[in-house]
């Protein structure tokens, strides 16, 4: 059961750190397109792959 969370945790932690678009860091972490990417991240953890980055630009409200 962990290998499935090896790829979208690859991906996302890549998302973080690096800041390269999701279609790119899709293909590097072996997902066929962002799309898939995606579906994946949505239907293990909840929200899209994408929510993390977004997260950690908004600034906080007082």
């Amino acid at each position: 059961m962990r290998w499935r969370w090896r790829r979208p945790r690859a991906a996302v932690g890549a998302l973080l750190t690096d800041g390269s678009a999701i279609a790119d860091t899709a293909l590097g972490a072996g997902f066929a397109d962002q799309a898939h990417l995606t579906r994946t991240a949505r239907a293990r953890a909840g929200r899209p792959p994408a929510s993390p980055r977004e997260r950690r630009r908004a600034p906080r409200q007082p």
